[in-house]
C-alpha cells in the first residue's frame, strides 16, 4: 500500500505545484486497503471539503491510477483529542523534516498590544458608538456569541487598530489565561510563506489555531495573495470549529474585497461587521482637548476650534499635529499663536494645490462611489470595470474612472490601483496622464468626464 500511495503522490506532483502538495496532500495518511476500500486520514473536515472542491477529480484519477479504478476512498477525520495532542506537540518542539534534520519553525511573537489603546479612551463620536459597544460586548465573552468573526471596517485613521488593541488589552486585564495571537496582514503573509518554504505548514496552522482569540489587522493586505488566503481560510475554519474568537480589521467591507477567495469573504460575512466613520467636528475637538489636558497645557479657544475645523482627513493626522504642538509647548515652555499653529500644520500636512493645509477638498467622494458612477454611466458591471479586460471600450472607461479617483480623492496611487485589479503605480499614473492630456484635445471626452462628475 505504501508504494501505491507514493505512486499516487507522484502522479499528483506532475500536475500540481510543490507547495500545494506539501500543504494539502502530504498531511493525508493511508491507513488501510480492505475490500477495495482505501481508508485515508485527514486533519479536519474542512481539509476534506477543500480537497474535494479544489482537487477532487484530479485526486480520483491519481487514486485510480495507483490503486485501480474500482477502489473506493473513505476519509477519516482525526479525533479532537488527537488534534489537541498535535497542537500541544507542534508549538514548542522541533520536528524532523523530510531530510531528517532537526528543524523548528519559530512560534509567532507573543501578543504585544499597544498599552495606549483602551475602550475608555476611544473617541469615536456618536456615529461610532455601535462599533465601540459591539467590540466591548464581544471582548467580555469572546467566542461565545454569534458575532464571530468580528470585522472592524473603516478608512485609515478611523480607529480600527485602536479597537483591536483595546480588545486585547481588556483580555490581558480581565482574562489573563486567554491565549491570544496578533498578526498584521503583512505579518501573516510572511509567517505563512516561511511555513510553506520550510515545509512547516501544519505546524504553523497548529500554532495559529491554538489561540483562544486570533487577531488579524489589515486583512486587505492579502489581496491577490492566493496561497496566503488559502492558509487563512484554513486557520479561520479551524478556529471557528474550536469556538475561538476571531477579530479582524479592514479598510474595506467584505463585499469590496476584490481578488479575495469567495469562501473567505463568506466567512467574514457570517459574523458581525461594524463600520467606523471619520470623526466629526465634536469628536476632533474632544481629542484635541484630551491631548492638552493630559499634558497640562492650554491653547486659546479659537486655536482649538481652528484645529478641529481644519484637521479633517483622519485621526492619525490629528494625533501627529497634536504630538508636535504638545512637544513644542512643553519644551519651549510657552503657548502658541494661531499663525504658529498654521505653520506647523502646513509642515506636517502639506496640501497639494489650493486649499487649507490638512484638508482634503474632496474628502466626501470615495473611490467606490466613482467606480459606481462610472459603471452606471457606461452601463458596465462594476466587476468588469475593475477587471483586466483589454477591450478598448472597457479600457477607456477604466482610465476615466482612474483619472477621477486621482482628481477627486486624496488616495495614493497604490490605493487607487488596488480597486482596479491591483494595478501598479506606473499603470495608474499612465491612465491618469492619458485622460488628462486627451481632455485638452477632445471636447467629447471632457464632456463625458464632467457628466460623470455631476453624478457624484
Amino acid at each position: 500500500m505504501k508504494d501505491q500511495w507514493e505512486k499516487c503522490l507522484t502522479a499528483l506532483k506532475t500536475a500540481l505545484p510543490s507547495q500545494t502538495i506539501q500543504t494539502w496532500f502530504l498531511p493525508i495518511k493511508p491507513v488501510s486497503l480492505i475490500d477495495e476500500t482505501l481508508i485515508l486520514t485527514l486533519p479536519s473536515r474542512f481539509f476534506q471539503e477543500w480537497i474535494e472542491s479544489h482537487y477532487g477529480e484530479l485526486f480520483k484519477e491519481a487514486i485510480a491510477a495507483a490503486f485501480g479504478e474500482t477502489v473506493q476512498v473513505k476519509f477519516l477525520i482525526v479525533s479532537e483529542q488527537e488534534e489537541q495532542q498535535q497542537i500541544a506537540a507542534a508549538a514548542p518542539s522541533p520536528e524532523e523534516d523530510a531530510g531528517g534534520e532537526q528543524t523548528a519553525m519559530p512560534a509567532p511573537e507573543a501578543c504585544d498590544f499597544d498599552h495606549r489603546f483602551h475602550f475608555d479612551n476611544f473617541f469615536g463620536g456618536m456615529e461610532n458608538q455601535f462599533a465601540l459597544k459591539a467590540t466591548q460586548h464581544v471582548a467580555r465573552q469572546p467566542g461565545t456569541t454569534e458575532y464571530n468573526p468580528l470585522l472592524i471596517q473603516g478608512d485609515i485613521g478611523t480607529g480600527k487598530t485602536h479597537l483591536l488593541h483595546a480588545f486585547g488589552n481588556h483580555l490581558h486585564e480581565h482574562r489573563t489565561e486567554t491565549r491570544q495571537i496578533l498578526l498584521s496582514g503583512e505579518g501573516f503573509l510572511h509567517e505563512y510563506v516561511n511555513a510553506l518554504q520550510s515545509n512547516r505548514t501544519n505546524q504553523f496552522i497548529a500554532q495559529m489555531t491554538a489561540a483562544n482569540v486570533f487577531y488579524l489587522d489589515d486583512i486587505h493586505f492579502l489581496a491577490n495573495k492566493t496561497k496566503s488566503q488559502e492558509g487563512l481560510l484554513f486557520v479561520i475554519s479551524e478556529l471557528l470549529k474550536r469556538k475561538a474568537q476571531i477579530v479582524i480589521t479592514s479598510q474595506l467591507a467584505p463585499n469590496q474585497l476584490i481578488q479575495f477567495n469567495p469562501k473567505l469573504i463568506a466567512f467574514l460575512q457570517k459574523g458581525l461587521v461594524v463600520n467606523l466613520a471619520a470623526c466629526d467636528y465634536n469628536t476632533r475637538e474632544q481629542i484635541i482637548r484630551h491631548h492638552l489636558e493630559k499634558n497640562g497645557l492650554r491653547l486659546e479657544e479659537k486655536i482649538i476650534f481652528y484645529l478641529a475645523e481644519h484637521l479633517q482627513n483622519n485621526v492619525h493626522q490629528l494625533h501627529s499635529v497634536m504630538v508636535r504642538l504638545v512637544a513644542q509647548m512643553s519644551l519651549l515652555g510657552k503657548s502658541m499663536t494661531l499663525e504658529e499653529v498654521r505653520y506647523i500644520i502646513s509642515r506636517i500636512c502639506p496640501q497639494d494645490g489650493a486649499g487649507t493645509p490638512g484638508v482634503s477638498p474632496h474628502q466626501e467622494i470615495r473611490i467606490d462611489s466613482i467606480v459606481t458612477a462610472t459603471s452606471n454611466f457606461f452601463n458596465i458591471p462594476v466587476d468588469i470595470l475593475q477587471g483586466v479586460s483589454r477591450k478598448q471600450k472597457l479600457i477607456n472607461a477604466r482610465q476615466i474612472a482612474i483619472y477621477l479617483c486621482r482628481e477627486l480623492t486624496s488616495e495614493s496611487l497604490s490605493a487607487i490601483g488596488y480597486h482596479f485589479s491591483n494595478l501598479n503605480h506606473a499603470s495608474v499614473l499612465y491612465s491618469y496622464n492619458k485622460v488628462k492630456q486627451n481632455m485638452t484635445q477632445n471636447p467629447r471626452l471632457k464632456s463625458t468626464v464632467d457628466k460623470i462628475k455631476s453624478l457624484l
